[in-house]
C-alpha cells in the first residue's frame, strides 16, 4: 500500500475531507499565531496617571478638576486598569504624595513612563491650569507660580517622558485652558497666554496621542449642573459604554474622542452660547491605526491594533470575537491553492 492511501485511508475512517498538506500547514500557523497574539496580550499591563488640580495657591483656583480625577480614576479600574498601576493626583488627598503639587506629577509621570513595556498602555491625563509664556508651554501643580518657571512642568519635558517610555501605545489628555490663569486683581506683568499651549501640544512626539480639551483661543468650560469639566463629563459617559459605537464591548481612542468632542462641543454651544471644540493631534506613524483603551470588565489587553480604514464604523469587522478565530483561520486556508506544476514551469 502506497503512503498515500495510508493518508486517504485514515481521513476516510473519520469522514473528513481532505486537505493538501500545505493547506494544512497554513491553518496550523495561523491559529498557532492567533492563540500566540492572545497570550502575549494577556500578559501586558496598562497604566495611568490621572491630575486634578483646584486649590491652587498663586493662580485662580478651579472648580471640578479634583472631582473629576477621582471619577476618571474609579471608571478606569472598572474598565479593568490594575487598580495597582492608577495614580490619582487630587487636592483633597489624604497624603501629600497623593496630591498634586509639582514634584509628585514628575515622579508620578517618570514612574508609569519607565515601568511601562512594549505591550502596554500608558495614559496619562492633567486637568487644571496651563500656561504658555516666554516661548515656552507649561502644565501647572498647585504650588505653581508664574513670576518661577522653574515651580511649572514645561510639556517638552512630559513629551520626552512619554518618547523614551517602551510602551507603542501612548495617551496624554489634557483638559487645561478652563479659566484665566491669573487671580482676580492680580496681574503678574508676564506676558501669560493660556491658550497657547495648545500649540505645543498640537506637535507630539514619536508614539505619542494627544487630545486636547479645546481649540486654540477657546476655554474648556466647567458646568454646575454637570459637576464636572464639559469635557471630562462626557469622557466619562464614553467610558462607560455610550461612547463604543461598535457594540463590540471595547472602546477605541477614536471613539473616545468622537464621542466626548462631539457631545461636548453641542453642549457648550447649546448652554453655554460659545465654542469648545476638542482637538487630536497624534506623531505621523499613528495616523493609521487606533487601538483598544478599555473593555467591558477588562483593560486593553486582549487587543492589539485596529487599522484605520474608510470604512463605515458599522462596516466595521476587524475586531473579531475569539471563538471565531480558528473558523476563520479554517476558512481563509480554503481560499489557498496549493502551488501549480504550471506556474513552476512557466517561471523556469
Amino acid at each position: 500500500m502506497k503512503p498515500f492511501d495510508l493518508i486517504h485511508f485514515s481521513t476516510q475512517r473519520r469522514s473528513i475531507p481532505m486537505v493538501p498538506r500545505c493547506q494544512q500547514t497554513v491553518r496550523i500557523l495561523v491559529v498557532v499565531a492567533c492563540l500566540l497574539s492572545i497570550t502575549a496580550r494577556a500578559s501586558a499591563d496598562d497604566y495611568a496617571v490621572i491630575v486634578g488640580a483646584d486649590g491652587y495657591s498663586n493662580l485662580r483656583p478651579l472648580e471640578y478638576s479634583g472631582k473629576d480625577a477621582v471619577a476618571l480614576r474609579e471608571r478606569m479600574i472598572e474598565s479593568g486598569f490594575p487598580e495597582k498601576n492608577v495614580y490619582c493626583l487630587f487636592d483633597k488627598a489624604k497624603q501629600n504624595r497623593h496630591r498634586p503639587f509639582r514634584e509628585m506629577i514628575k515622579q508620578h509621570v517618570e514612574l508609569i513612563a519607565s515601568n511601562a513595556e512594549e505591550d502596554d498602555l500608558l495614559f496619562v491625563w492633567f486637568s487644571g491650569h496651563g500656561v504658555h509664556m516666554a516661548g515656552k508651554s507649561y502644565l501647572c501643580g498647585v504650588d505653581s507660580r508664574l513670576d518661577n518657571p522653574q515651580s511649572m512642568i514645561e510639556v517638552d519635558w512630559v513629551f520626552e517622558q512619554l518618547r523614551k517610555s517602551q510602551a507603542r501605545r501612548k495617551i496624554l489628555i489634557v483638559d487645561a485652558c478652563r479659566n484665566e490663569v491669573e487671580p482676580p486683581g492680580r496681574r503678574s506683568g508676564m506676558s501669560v497666554r493660556s491658550s497657547e499651549i495648545l500649540r505645543t501640544l498640537d506637535s507630539p512626539p514619536q508614539g505619542l496621542l494627544v487630545i486636547t480639551s479645546t481649540s486654540l483661543g477657546q476655554y474648556a468650560v466647567e458646568d454646575e449642573n454637570l459637576g464636572h469639566g464639559v469635557f471630562a463629563h462626557f469622557v466619562l459617559e464614553a467610558l462607560s459604554g455610550k461612547g463604543d459605537r461598535t457594540g463590540d464591548g471595547r472602546l477605541t481612542w477614536r471613539e473616545l474622542f468622537d464621542y466626548s468632542a462631539r457631545k461636548t462641543r453641542d453642549y457648550v454651544a447649546r448652554t453655554h452660547l460659545t465654542a469648545q471644540r476638542p482637538k487630536v493631534s497624534r506623531a505621523e506613524e499613528l495616523s493609521d491605526e487606533d487601538f483598544v483603551i478599555t473593555t467591558s470588565g477588562r483593560a486593553s489587553t486582549t487587543q492589539t491594533f485596529r487599522p484605520n480604514t474608510s470604512r463605515s464604523v458599522a462596516e466595521d469587522t476587524s475586531v473579531i470575537p475569539i471563538p471565531e478565530l480558528e473558523q476563520m483561520a479554517f476558512n481563509a486556508t480554503q481560499t489557498i491553492q496549493p502551488p501549480m506544476i504550471k506556474s513552476r514551469t512557466l517561471a523556469n
